[in-house]
């Protein structure tokens, strides 16, 4: 363990307390020692710069208190530290009390110093862990938190894009209805042969404009997730022959000659 950990331990008993200390120190840890409640609570109560108690090693019974006053008082003040109980009293009521409320070990005296040690590695590293997966439960909160914020601008752009097309779409459809309306009218009156062709192929472009557009509009139907196929009939010879009319009026004016043998 790394030198910055700290442990207090408490007991009112000089030579017991002085046991109890060197363990800790022979293991590289930085350790503190008191007599009492009221000095343990001080030492709970250090300021931050001299770093915080990490585990609390204390004896049940003390001049001033219970050593379960000092663990109520550390998992107010550290949630993370860890407590383990020392006791003269071999009774198992004391042992289970200590565990029930917050303590990671309890030992009898005269304390097995193999044993000890043993507990106060296993509660550092206990505590090590804890603190590690309680960090990485905030990065997958934050990352979840990302997730649905991402997710919502990606719904909120879809959104804004069917909106953005569905408009565009009637606004263009509007004159494209005029125009063809136009064409049929026009088809009706006096026209050359030349002309009457002329008529057939714009009609037949913007009829073919008019499908890109509502083929526009399921886009965003599909999006929406409201997209039906129809299954129509159509004759495909005279499609080609309408879009390669379209196509020969563009080369013509480029001098060039289009058809579809």
């Amino acid at each position: 363990m790394t030198p910055s950990t700290n442990i207090l331990v408490v007991d009112d008993e000089k030579g017991s307390r002085e046991t109890l200390s060197a363990i800790p120190e022979e293991e590289g840890y930085r350790v503190f020692a008191c007599q009492s409640v009221a000095e343990a609570m001080k030492q709970l109560m250090r300021p931050v710069k001299e770093g915080a108690i990490d585990l609390v090693i204390s004896d049940l019974k003390l001049i001033d208190g219970s050593g379960l006053e000092i663990l109520w008082a550390l998992k107010k003040i550290s949630p993370d530290a860890s407590f383990i109980l020392i006791t003269g009293y071999a009774t198992v009521d004391n042992s289970i009390d200590a565990l029930n409320q917050g303590a990671f070990a309890s030992h009898v005296k005269p304390v097995d110093m193999e044993a000890l040690c043993s507990s106060i590695r296993n509660a550092l590293i206990g505590q090590r862990l804890t603190v590690e997966n309680r960090n990485l439960l905030d990065q997958l909160q934050r990352f979840n938190e990302e997730l649905e914020q991402a997710r919502d601008a990606a719904l909120d752009a879809s959104q804004a894009k069917s909106y953005f097309l569905a408009s565009m779409s009637h606004e263009i459809r509007t004159p494209m209805n005029a125009i063809l309306g136009m064409a049929e009218l026009l088809s009706g009156t006096p026209l050359t042969i030349e002309q009457q062709e002329y008529v057939r192929v714009f009609r037949g472009a913007g009829e073919n404009l008019l499908d890109i557009i509502n083929d526009i509009l399921d886009l965003s139907k599909v999006e929406a997730g409201h997209f039906e196929l129809d299954d129509v009939e159509f004759n495909f010879e005279e499609l080609v022959e309408d879009n390669a009319a379209f196509l020969a009026v563009r080369a013509h004016g480029k001098g060039l000659e289009f058809t579809v043998m």
